[in-house]
């Protein structure tokens, strides 16, 4: 198997914010949705085998643009993407996106090659850390 080169960390407490008059529904919250229909596709994808690292983490502080996820590796550029739900477009949408990330040298894939979701909700774009950038005191 290849070793991961990607983490793509799905925030499980995430829940839509309703529009006015509507209630939040009963159940699960849509992160957690998100990352078990992320968890399954990506399974599906023998392109992503050993690749990308679906993991749950608690609140990411997107709440107003949930469902956030997060897409990390070493040393290439780190993305925030919000506005996501289970839904097989914007799974195919991030799965894609993920793909391209660990193929690129240093997680920058095209602008004009991320599906259009993603380059709409990409909420921040970090510059790639290395562990001897790092200053210490």
């Amino acid at each position: 198997m290849v070793e991961k080169t990607g983490v793509l960390q799905v925030c499980v407490t995430c829940k839509r914010v309703p529009l006015p008059g509507q209630e939040v529904p009963d159940g699960p919250p849509d992160g957690q949705a998100l990352f078990e229909a992320l968890q399954d596709a990506c399974a599906k994808r023998p392109d992503l085998d050993g690749q990308i690292a679906i993991t749950p983490v608690e609140c990411m502080n997107g709440c107003q643009l949930a469902c956030t996820v997060a897409i990390r590796a070493d040393n290439k550029y780190n993305f925030v993407i919000g506005k996501l739900d289970s839904s097989a477009e914007k799974i195919d949408d991030l799965l894609n996106f993920a793909q391209s990330f660990v193929d690129s040298e240093n997680g920058l894939p095209p602008w004009r090659d991320r599906p259009v979701h993603i380059r709409k909700n990409t909420l921040v774009r970090l510059h790639p850390v290395s562990s001897q950038s790092i200053i210490q005191d």
